[in-house]
């Protein structure tokens, strides 16, 4: 049998239900069709619900610059040879703009943004203080680099302070590393304490917000915008594939840890750019990102109606935000679990260890402004017919 190894890794997985399969889906709006079947969507990262608006599509090819066009759809070749065309740039200047930054760079997703950016900017002589629940692509950055780097309990602020006490004057540099909104439980920073530790020890701070960006803020940029301490963060990232309905992730931040992305960061130079109509449809969103303060007031409230209701079902939550982890240990036991939601018409996706630690397995409904509440409510229905 060719590859025996890897079939035996992979009967591993299935043995310990690890085993992973993409399934084909269909997604239109806060519903997404599975064959002949159509269910809620709980499982999207599309969390003002721009994806589905054909009105906004329709606004952007109406809107879109003629001159563009020929060679809208392709790009074909890298940032760094021919591929930087006048729409990466004008996105570039608005992403600076709006945080404030000399200069922003955007690279072809947010995993090539945090695998790209830390080889690119550390060396030996540095170190990394890193949250213990940091994307994985943050995780492979750091791997990919040389500086050291020691990982802080998720949110432990004491523990953090220790360990840069501990450290002040054995590196060159420090940066400490933290997502604003992390992804598997649903709750955000201390921002304001990881500012301040930042500035008692010189170090400096990298902020990823790619859960965070369109959906908080008064200008929409995120955490450090809603608490106004963008000036504060030394590198912000963000993602265009989430709330913002397109794709690729970007950086801001001062004018030469950029030029030294573009000179040193594998992940940019080596990468064919995306093409001009995705830059250009990224802008136009960009573009409104504040007007889209009633969105984000809806997915408050659309947060706030199903958290309250599953306080009142008494079932394990974690966070305060728009990703809402409901706890069920045991692969086995929440593999079945979102499978009897499906079959009632709820597509919530379970979150399996080794992604998350074993015995804190759990499904992650992921909330939409465009959420009606009265599917909400059925949605805690089944819920409750379940357990």
């Amino acid at each position: 049998m060719k590859h025996q190894h890897l079939q035996f890794k992979l009967n591993g997985l299935k043995e310990k239900s690890h085993f992973r399969k993409a399934r084909e889906l269909e997604c239109n709006g806060y519903n997404i069709a599975i064959g002949e079947k159509k269910i809620l969507n709980f499982s999207s990262n599309d969390y003002l619900g721009l994806a589905g608006d054909l009105t906004l599509q329709t606004d952007f090819f109406k809107s879109a610059p003629q001159s563009r066009c020929k060679n809208w759809m392709a790009s074909c070749s890298s940032r760094a040879l021919t591929g930087t065309s006048p729409s990466h740039s004008l996105l570039e200047n608005s992403i600076a703009m709006s945080y404030g930054k000399e200069r922003a760079l955007i690279f072809n997703s947010g995993y090539h943004v945090n695998t790209g950016i830390l080889p690119a900017i550390t060396s030996a002589e540095d170190l990394i203080l890193s949250d213990k629940l940091i994307h994985a692509s943050v995780i492979d950055g750091v791997r990919l680099g040389k500086a050291t780097c020691i990982q802080f309990r998720h949110n432990d602020m004491n523990h953090l302070e220790q360990l840069l006490d501990d450290n002040q004057n054995k590196f060159r540099s420090i940066w400490i590393l933290s997502e604003s909104l992390f992804s598997m439980d649903g709750d955000y920073a201390p921002l304001t304490q990881l500012i301040a530790l930042k500035k008692k020890y010189q170090a400096y701070l990298y902020l990823d917000e790619a859960h965070a960006v369109a959906c908080i803020g008064e200008n929409g940029l995120g955490l450090a915008d809603q608490l106004g301490v963008i000036g504060d963060i030394d590198l912000l990232i963000g993602t265009f594939g989430k709330a913002l309905a397109g794709y690729g992730g970007y950086v801001a931040g001062d004018r030469v840890l950029i030029e030294t992305m573009e000179n040193f960061s594998r992940s940019w130079i080596f990468s064919t750019s995306l093409p001009p109509i995705t830059m250009d449809w990224n802008y136009f969103i960009w573009q409104q990102l504040r007007s889209l303060a009633t969105l984000r007031t809806q997915l408050a409230a659309t947060t706030q109606h199903f958290r309250e209701g599953l306080h009142k079902l008494e079932q394990n939550i974690r966070g305060t935000s728009h990703i809402v982890p409901l706890l069920k240990p045991g692969n086995a036991q929440v593999i079945a679990l979102a499978a009897k939601l499906e079959q009632a018409g709820i597509l919530v996706l379970p979150i399996r260890s080794p992604t998350v630690a074993s015995g804190s397995e759990r499904l992650r409904f992921s909330l939409t402004a465009g959420m009606p509440i009265d599917k909400v409510q059925q949605c805690l229905g089944q819920i409750e017919r379940a357990l």
